[in-house]
């Protein structure tokens, strides 16, 4: 099985495309013609950014994916030119055999995803409670779909007076992100 297609049967298993916005482009976006037969490496990033590209075309083990986390490709491109910097960064990816792919809100979804990360670094287990918005209902996931996904979550506190202030909600966030400065 050609090492993409692995790729995308893991990061499906992980963050199924069906979870994700309709507005939203996720999935494989980027497929190199190609076909990488011996061990390569897969880059995860935020953004497919020139310094990531740079990352990525310098190593010397060679590159087969990007899994950005960001959709590079989100509008849809009428050209492909040099001139501009995502769509050189995108033909580099081609010409390196480098495909690129994003789970965007198919991983904010998930159960365990982004969303419940975050919701984790501002409730502690015991102090409330952790609402689930925006459970699909059409589409080929509604059936299958497990009932902790969905597109949003609410942090509820069930003890407001057990001493929970802005302040220490703002240093929960900032510690949860790894933040320094305010937020």
């Amino acid at each position: 099985m050609p090492l993409i297609k692995a790729i995308q049967r893991a990061m499906n298993k992980i963050a199924p495309t069906s979870l994700a916005e309709s507005w939203d482009n996720v999935g494989l976006l980027l497929e190199a013609p190609k076909s990488w037969h011996e061990p390569t490496q897969i880059l995860l990033t935020i953004d497919l950014t020139p310094s990531v590209l740079h990352e990525a075309l310098s190593s010397p083990l060679p590159t087969s994916c990007i899994i950005s986390y960001h959709p590079p490709i989100f509008k849809p491109i009428s050209s492909f030119t040099l001139s501009n910097p995502l769509q050189s960064s995108l033909l580099q990816c081609a010409a390196a055999g480098i495909s690129v792919y994003s789970p965007h809100t198919a991983l904010d979804s998930v159960h365990g995803g982004i969303h419940d990360w975050l919701a984790s670094g501002v409730l502690n287990s015991d102090e409330g409670v952790v609402k689930i918005l925006g459970k699909k209902t059409e589409g080929p996931v509604a059936d299958t779909a497990n009932p902790l996904d969905g597109l949003g979550r609410v942090v509820e506190f069930t003890k407001p007076a057990n001493g929970i202030t802005i302040e220490s909600l703002v240093n929960r966030i900032k510690q949860c992100l790894k933040l320094k400065q305010g937020l």
